[in-house]
């Protein structure tokens, strides 16, 4: 989870992103096709060092971050960006970590059940144990695994 929300993925999804626009903006003739080839190309050796260097440089943090890749795209980097708003990038690339961290929430969830199914399975024969409240006998309670075991 701390590679999803660490710096160094953050940078790589905000290229992602970037590079998403321009082949939807090449898509529908807003930049030149060859613009929107060259940023796939280059954009991902666009470096998080190199955008840290030109924000100490200029104050902003994703304009760093456009002007590094516009670096290393050659001609096509005047099209990096082109017609997006920063809080257009920030948010898509924000889904994109979202998502990456469900992915994992998903595959623990997925094991957990499996651990809680197995549970279930081994304690499903086990007898209901009566329920005492302040030593007044009540509703009777079975263990885990008999209700747990009805779910599959």
């Amino acid at each position: 989870m701390r590679a999803v929300w660490s710096e160094k993925n953050r940078f790589a999804c905000i290229v992602t992103v970037e590079i998403a626009l321009a082949s939807a903006e090449a898509a529908h003739g807003m930049i030149p096709a060859s613009a929107a080839t060259g940023i796939q190309q280059y954009a991902k050796m666009a470096s998080l060092d190199r955008a840290k260097a030109i924000e100490s440089e200029i104050s902003h943090d994703m304009m760093a971050i456009v002007k590094a890749i516009s670096e290393v795209c050659g001609d096509a980097g005047r099209w990096v960006h082109y017609g997006a708003t920063s809080n257009d990038i920030l948010d898509t690339a924000t889904g994109l970590q979202l998502a990456q961290a469900l992915t994992l929430i998903n595959e623990k969830l997925r094991v957990l059940l499996g651990v809680l199914l197995k549970r279930a399975d081994e304690t499903k024969t086990w007898y209901a144990l009566p329920g005492l409240t302040d030593n007044t006998g009540c509703q009777q309670h079975t263990d885990f695994g008999l209700p747990s075991g009805q779910v599959k």
